[in-house]
């Protein structure tokens, strides 16, 4: 969300992340004038002191359900649900609706912004709207250009693509991206570029940062994947190989001569051969007769109703055969009788 804030307001500096965080090696910028870094403790984040302030405010509503919702008022809250599902009036009172609540915690943000922070130690006992006026006027907020928001992705890397197309590891799985791109640079090295926040696709560069392309993930959900995900992820892998298929087709064969003379053989060699050629054109005729007799007899028996025995031999099929259609023509001489 770091990022995406950004895009709509301005840059702030320095952004403070956990540590382990995969956010940082786009965002920390000389070029742009910021700088990330991680803290290895909640309490050196300015963003959890806040949130501390402002739960001990929201302490004294009567929906609040403590830091830890299961543990703190769990029972209390719980008792309270179910008589509002009831329909009591009493507790229809006590927990307000969605909107109710969106205002007051409105309410209770405005009030933190104006408090004075007399524990606070970087602003000094100043509210936090006039700590940020002040820091503003000092250290105006940057807005950048909308062709310059690359700068903001979260990631840059330089990485070499493989048989399997660009990879690049994300929270410590690997992940793959193709396309004709990839395709076309197996085995060279890229500048690919990545938001966290969508890793639905990688933009990447030569090493020179001209001709950019487009690779999409091959990643897809192991019990939960769509055929559209089926589709994508084949046009992704069918573009990557696009490029190894033309350049196979495209290479020259090497051709042998195959012209014979006729004094390589001696009469007899060729009459014998002959003689075997001829044995040999009998045996795919009659094998070819016989496949053709069969396929018409499982036909047949399949009309009839007859089921089929893989270890029946062609001349029990036959017999079946035969018998069921004397039954079925006893069977109409029969009815026509009557």
């Amino acid at each position: 969300m770091a990022t995406q804030r950004f895009f709509e307001t301005n840059l702030p500096t320095p952004l403070v992340f956990r540590n382990g965080s995969s956010l940082g090696s786009g965002l920390n910028n000389p070029k742009l004038g910021t700088r990330v870094r991680h803290v290895t403790t909640p309490c050196a984040k300015s963003i959890e002191g806040i949130w501390n302030i402002l739960q001990r405010m929201m302490e004294a509503e009567g929906c609040y359900i403590g830091r830890n919702e299961q543990i703190e008022k769990f029972e209390e809250n719980q008792r309270y649900l179910r008589l509002a599902r009831g329909g009591l009036r009493e507790a229809l009172e006590k927990l307000p609706w969605f909107d109710e609540w969106r205002d007051r915690l409105s309410e209770i943000v405005d009030e933190y912004n104006d408090t004075p922070q007399p524990a606070s130690k970087k602003i000094k006992n100043m509210t936090p709207n006039r700590a940020f006026g002040e820091g503003t006027n000092r250290s105006p907020l940057r807005k950048l250009e909308k062709e310059m928001e690359y700068l903001l992705w979260s990631h840059q890397e330089r990485v070499k693509i493989g048989k399997h197309g660009l990879r690049v590891t994300i929270s410590g799985t690997p992940w793959y991206y193709a396309s004709e791109g990839t395709g076309r640079r197996e085995g060279q090295e890229v500048i690919a570029y990545w938001n966290i926040e969508d890793p639905s696709y990688i933009i990447a560069t030569d090493l020179d940062g001209s001709n950019p392309f487009i690779a999409d993930n091959l990643h897809m959900p192991a019990n939960t994947a769509s055929p559209e995900d089926h589709r994508r992820v084949a046009r992704a892998q069918s573009g990557h190989l696009n490029q190894i298929r033309g350049e196979y087709l495209a290479l020259k064969q090497t051709y042998h001569s195959t012209i014979t003379r006729d004094s390589d053989f001696s009469r007899a060699e060729k009459a014998h051969g002959r003689q075997l050629e001829q044995k040999r054109g009998q045996a795919q005729q009659r094998n070819r007769a016989r496949q053709l007799a069969v396929h018409q007899a499982q036909r047949r028996a399949a009309d009839l109703g007859i089921d089929i025995d893989l270890r029946m031999t062609d001349e029990d099929l036959a017999r079946r055969i035969r018998a069921r259609e004397m039954e079925l023509e006893a069977d109409s001489t029969i009815e026509s009788s009557n």
